[in-house]
């Protein structure tokens, strides 16, 4: 039960990395052929309360709590690493780098100086003010 509780966990975090860098490709794809769905404010409050949570943690030197609870979760099944089912195996290949903590804070506040950029090149609507323009 609890390999498959770290499966799960897995599955949600690689969707939340998915959702971050498919978000930003998307906005800017948006902005650039000047589509009117990147105005769309919670979709974009959302991504970059994402990014800006990641940033603070990775300076703050705090361990994902996804990944604390991943890895807490390994145990308890008896895992010692990523070598168990598919998902965890390809997802785990795809989300986790062994690199030192510089170069995350270093990549994820690049990042989010440029999820910041698409803030102020096309800021979205209100969400005080119903834009009948947004599809």
């Amino acid at each position: 039960m609890y390999r498959i509780a770290a499966d799960f966990i897995l599955v949600i975090h690689s969707l939340i990395v998915f959702f971050i860098i498919g978000g930003f490709i998307v906005i800017t794809a948006g902005i650039i052929l000047r589509k009117r769905f990147v105005r769309r404010f919670w979709f974009r409050f959302i991504h970059l309360l994402a990014i800006i949570y990641i940033i603070a943690e990775t300076w703050v030197g705090r361990l994902c709590p996804l990944t604390g609870l991943e890895s807490f979760l390994r145990r308890k099944s008896g895992m010692e690493s990523y070598s168990g089912t598919f998902i965890s195996h390809w997802l785990g290949k795809l989300i986790y780098y062994d690199f030192d903590l510089i170069v995350f804070q270093t990549a994820y506040t690049a990042f989010g100086i440029l999820v910041l950029l698409q803030w102020i090149i096309r800021p979205p609507a209100s969400p005080l003010r119903r834009d009948p323009g947004i599809k």
